[in-house]
């Protein structure tokens, strides 16, 4: 063989022995370029966005405060969230709310231990915690004030109902309770609903008896959540949205008028009985002195100033006398008050009490505990 032929018959060793791979076509790369540009300028831009919040002294704000200052337990199933500072902001207010170590709302003041002579161990709802209201404006800041030798602390805890308050008192609190102390009980009308919520803790009827029931908790973490504590736009787009949200119901609320119903169920009565017994029960163990007060909204209020009866009352008182308890019925001081001054007693679209709310309530529990 010539050298000739061998070279024509030797390999090519520029040409790769593997299979080739064909490149996209170029209309395909144009394409994954613009998304790649797409992309890096949208992270940019969000970048950029979040400095500009932060630049501008954007501060974060929650328009729903039950997440946002509020965690899961195995207890309560859910509670306050220990030593939280965060803004609650909607179109009727906003507010700095500030949490203990306990997850408690922070007092505006404490009593020197020497100077107290008995406490007030006050347990509610969102009345309680301080819906809208800024630290000192809370009823039970108005009390620490007024009571002369008492020292007040604040169990409200966010859409809790009878239940979770009887288990607060039961696991938790009574461990402060001294003799002689007095254990004041707020009441709205939602209470006979929370106490049957199945994601809460609540009683279910079974036969000839209540059974309580502690569901597991949904207020594990979240990522949303998260999201919205480390980054200002994620909270600044999330607060837009369930503002508009929040006004859509107030305005919703506002048009329906009587939006309640026709009063609790035969369950719902039941369950509140149980519990209402049973927190009485655990006071008297304590040897401490029982108030329970009954929250009017403003559509009792309004009621009650042409004369008509509030259906929620009436039930409420019912349930309170089955279990042995004479509630207090502070209406009439907020029909008084809303005679005398149109400054509003509640929140429009909301219908939690407003500063002037809290100190007419305040007045009338003062009174009462002094």
């Amino acid at each position: 063989m010539t050298a000739a032929a061998q070279t024509e018959s030797a390999p090519d060793e520029r040409q790769p022995t593997g299979k080739t791979t064909k490149p996209p076509p170029p209309r395909r790369r144009r394409l994954r370029r613009r998304l790649l540009g797409l992309a890096i300028g949208l992270v940019i831009g969000l970048l950029l966005a979040e400095g500009l919040l932060r630049g501008l002294g954007y501060s974060p704000a929650s328009v729903n405060p039950l997440r946002s200052f509020h965690r899961a337990d195995p207890v309560l199933v859910y509670r306050g969230r220990e030593n939280i500072e965060g803004r609650f902001r909607r179109e009727q207010f906003d507010v700095t709310v500030r949490h203990d170590e306990h997850g408690f709302r922070m007092p505006e003041s404490t009593r020197d231990p020497k100077e107290v002579d008995r406490t007030v161990h006050v347990f509610g709802d969102s009345f309680t915690w301080g819906w809208g209201v800024e630290t000192g404006e809370v009823f039970t800041d108005h009390l620490r004030r007024r009571l002369a030798r008492q020292a007040v602390k604040n169990y409200g805890i966010n859409a809790s109902g009878t239940a979770l308050q009887t288990k607060l008192l039961e696991t938790e609190v009574r461990e402060s309770v001294r003799p002689g102390d007095r254990i004041v009980l707020m009441f709205f009308y939602n209470d006979f609903f929370d106490n049957t919520h199945e994601t809460r803790l609540h009683g279910r009827v079974e036969g000839d008896r209540v059974v309580e029931v502690t569901p597991e908790s949904d207020f594990g973490p979240s990522f949303g959540r998260w999201l919205k504590e480390v980054s200002y736009l994620a909270n600044f787009a999330a607060h837009v949205w369930d503002l508009r949200k929040a006004k859509k119901r107030a305005v919703e609320q506002r048009a329906a008028g009587e939006t309640r119903g026709a009063g609790p169920g035969p369950a719902e009565r039941k369950v509140t009985t149980h519990f209402l017994r049973r927190f009485r029960e655990l006071v008297a163990e304590l040897r401490a002195e029982l108030t329970v007060v009954w929250i009017c909204d403003s559509r009792d209020v309004a009621g009650r100033a042409e004369g008509h009866p509030s259906v929620y009352f009436d039930a409420f008182r019912e349930v309170a006398e089955a279990a042995g308890i004479v509630p207090i019925d502070p209406t009439a001081a907020f029909v008084t008050a809303m005679k005398a001054d149109p400054a509003p007693l509640y929140f429009d679209g909301d219908d939690h009490w407003t500063p002037r709310g809290h100190a007419v309530i305040a007045e009338v529990l003062a009174n009462q505990l002094r």
